[in-house]
């Protein structure tokens, strides 16, 4: 993952100057977009987990050298790290530094402040991640419409056909975070279950459990924590099935946070 034109080595002196800056952080910005960080979860290769951990501080580096571009990818890279190892205090600073960018796209900045909602939970700042939102009570007609039939034999699509349907579900991901963080949990539910209903369709069963999880995570912050505990334990019944090693990570820490509130 280094790059051979020693990218580091330019930044070895006391003051770098802003061009390689610049181009340190638009370097290791690739590793934040959405499709290598979605192919290091599908391959599972610790190898390339292994690589990428290494260059923390870079992607670090990168949040504070870059444009609101490259920074906030920066950040999502370094947020990936920080979310699996810790420490979660400093993936709270990482965040809340690089929304400090002002040439910050609407969509990149929602998409940090969904970041720096989610890490401001796990690391029990739960007033702070609420924020001024007005808190919704847990409500019975919120259904988990969640059906147990994973295994099934998925209909045959080609890879383009799958790949179209990817950017669907992540499309209704997407939307469902977004309502998460207005604390609308009804319509959050809805695009989750989308995205979940999509994503088994084709047979991407590590996309599912990452639904399964996020859905979880809407349960917790209603302190319905059965059904988290319950949506979590479908999950992680499939990434064992599975061999899916980093979202069984995820999982965990997910079940450790729901035991710990519960």
């Amino acid at each position: 993952m280094q790059d051979e034109k020693a990218v580091e080595q330019e930044l070895s002196g006391e003051k770098a100057n802003q061009k390689t800056e610049l181009r340190h952080s638009r370097y290791f910005s690739k590793f934040g977009q959405k499709e290598y960080l979605d192919s290091l979860d599908n391959e599972g290769n610790l190898r390339s987990w292994g690589t990428f951990f290494e260059d923390l501080d870079n992607f670090i580096a990168g949040t504070e050298y870059g444009s609101g571009e490259t920074a906030s990818l920066c950040c999502m890279a370094a947020m990936k790290i920080l979310g699996m190892k810790g420490p979660i205090s400093l993936g709270v600073n990482v965040v809340e530094g690089t929304l400090e960018k002002t040439d910050l796209s609407i969509r990149q900045r929602k998409q940090l402040e969904i970041l720096q909602t989610r890490f401001l939970r796990i690391s029990g700042r739960m007033n702070e991640a609420r924020g001024k939102r007005k808190r919704q009570q847990p409500s019975i007609e919120v259904e988990h419409i969640i059906e147990d039939n994973t295994s099934e034999n998925q209909a045959q699509f080609s890879e383009e056909e799958k790949h179209r349907f990817r950017i669907q579900a992540d499309d209704a991901l997407e939307k469902g975070d977004l309502k998460e963080s207005e604390a609308s949990y009804k319509k959050a539910l809805e695009y989750y279950n989308q995205g979940f209903k999509i994503s088994q369709k084709i047979g991407d069963l590590s996309k599912v459990t990452e639904v399964l999880q996020r859905i979880a995570e809407v349960f917790r912050e209603q302190e319905l924590y059965e059904k988290a505990l319950h949506t979590l334990e479908q999950a992680l019944q499939i990434a064992e099935t599975h061999n899916f090693t980093v979202r069984k990570t995820h999982i965990y820490s997910s079940l450790g946070t729901t035991y710990y509130y519960q």
